[in-house]
């Protein structure tokens, strides 16, 4: 994410004399992945609508898709731009040639910068600007009039590339032999006897990453610290997605007004939660953050290149787990449904075709869930906008009685975080069919509109094999507390580095 965003506002930029250099100056500064835009509204089209899909083309969207879409009318175009642009966190939009927009015309541009806090750089090719719009101009706030490029614009902050935008350049992953069906307690053993060496150092690089993963969710989570305080009891009763610091100032307040023991039986009293970890003489007793776990699972298969790749990650992960004294029951093998088994990973490649081919947030959104979670339509349109994280790293899916927790792949949270913003805008705006919908809209009645995206991005949605339960691996993980940790707290205690080959 951006390290700091700028404080959004309108910068006028006069070029009196019209010279094309500075045009070729502004076109050079197009860099979408660096936060950056440039619009070049197309001449001789006046309608505000045309010049929200301007705006959307300067996005990467593709403009023979707008319409058949449905996000052709004015409202929609100009939400989706500001989607788009709060999704993919763009810092600066340069307009040229807005001498020649009309009032209304600047009146949504203005509108567009209040909405997304983005610095609009406006570049006037005269020596003035109509009355209208310097009418226009004056009633605004945080704006300024310049003369040169360089003075109007800032520099932008660089993203720190979590989103995925780019592939990583590392080499790919080699093709893995066929594993051992053993427990994760005798994997590693069997492993190493029954394969060639170059062959289990393969296995074991995909096996120390689950390890090292393990270690380092575990040292970081509050469940796990020995001086976990009363007030972390009570987290069950606020809303699942708060932020650290909210959740630390909810604390706070929490703590001031109620005793240790008021707070342990207060969480007892409502959720059966909040009890201190027992002493070694009570194990074995459950590990209470599911979701949380199912977060760390997705996560750690989230860019596995096969199944082979996710069956020894997830080995390694349980060995992790129980050096922390946790055993975790997961994947017992590879005859299931869910992330990191049923198809190929999402890759920054599948989401730069989604991002370039789909015009509509939500049905780039949905076809970017369906496949990393391998969920059906049906699934995917009972998702709220609430059960997206703000930061877009997980999300929450209703599936028959239960809520299932997946991490959002790097890659798509752009897509995710745009889909919000979208769903975001309609509820102020509208209030008809089921605005609380994150993706609903972008799946179809059937599906329809997932199969068809699909085509149009060249990749294949994941199918449920016969026999399958509906139910993906992840959700089927138990975790139980059964011994004193082996390990520190800290996460390089327990680096795989350590690992010694079986005897």
């Amino acid at each position: 994410m951006p390290k700091a965003r700028m404080s959004g506002k309108v910068t006028v930029m006069f070029d009196s004399t019209d010279d094309f250099s500075v045009a070729r100056a502004a076109w050079r500064l197009h860099a979408p992945l660096l936060g950056r835009i440039i619009v070049d509204p197309t001449p001789s089209v006046h309608s505000t609508a045309a010049l929200a899909h301007d705006v959307l083309a300067a996005l990467g969207k593709p403009p023979h898709r707008i319409a058949t879409e449905g996000i052709s009318s004015d409202r929609q175009s100009w939400r989706a731009a500001a989607a788009w642009i709060l999704g993919e966190r763009i810092q600066q939009l340069i307009v040229l040639r807005a001498h020649l927009q009309s009032p209304d015309r600047w009146l949504k541009m203005i509108e567009l910068q209040r909405v997304t806090a983005i610095h609009m750089v406006l570049i006037c090719h005269s020596r003035s600007l109509p009355p209208a719009i310097e009418e226009i101009l004056a009633t605004g706030e945080n704006q300024r009039v310049t003369c040169g490029l360089e003075s109007a614009l800032e520099p932008v902050a660089d993203l720190e590339r979590h989103d995925g935008w780019q592939e990583s350049g590392q080499a790919a992953p080699s093709e893995l032999p066929s594993l051992p069906s053993s427990e994760f307690t005798r994997f590693r053993a069997d492993a190493y006897r029954q394969l060639s060496n170059d062959e289990f150092s393969a296995v074991d690089v995909e096996y120390g990453r689950g390890i090292d993963a393990a270690c380092a969710w575990l040292a970081s989570h509050i469940g796990y610290r020995a001086d976990t305080p009363p007030t972390y009891s009570i987290r069950s009763v606020v809303a699942p997605f708060l932020l650290p610091v909210d959740l630390e100032r909810s604390a706070a307040t929490l703590a001031k007004m109620y005793s240790d023991a008021q707070l342990e039986g207060l969480a007892e009293g409502l959720w059966c939660l909040g009890r201190k970890r027992p002493t070694s003489d009570r194990y074995p007793y459950p590990w209470d953050d599911e979701g949380g776990l199912q977060v760390f699972l997705t996560d750690l298969v989230a860019d596995s290149s096969s199944q082979r790749h996710t069956l020894a990650r997830v080995r390694g992960a349980q060995a992790g787990f129980l050096l922390h004294g946790l055993l975790l029951h997961a994947l017992p093998d590879l005859s299931t449904s869910g992330p990191g088994v049923g198809g190929p990973s999402f890759t920054p490649a599948m989401a730069a075709r989604i991002r370039t081919r789909i015009a509509h947030p939500q049905r780039a959104a949905a076809l970017a869930t369906a496949l990393f979670t391998h969920a059906n339509h049906d699934s995917l349109a009972r998702i709220l906008i609430s059960q997206l994280r703000p930061d877009a790293t997980s999300l929450q899916m209703p599936l028959r009685d239960r809520v299932v927790s997946y991490a959002v792949p790097a890659p798509a949270r752009g897509l995710l975080r745009a889909a919000q913003h979208f769903a975001g805008l309609r509820i102020s705006s509208e209030s008809t069919g089921n605005p609380w919908q994150l993706l609903g809209p972008g799946t179809g009645s059937l599906g329809d509109l997932l199969q068809e995206d699909a085509a149009i991005c060249s990749v294949v949605l994941p199918a449920r094999l016969d026999g399958h339960s509906e139910e993906p691996w992840h959700c089927m993980a138990s975790c139980w507390w059964v011994a004193d940790p082996l390990h520190g707290p800290e996460p390089n205690d327990c680096a795989s580095q350590t690992l010694k080959k079986p005897l």
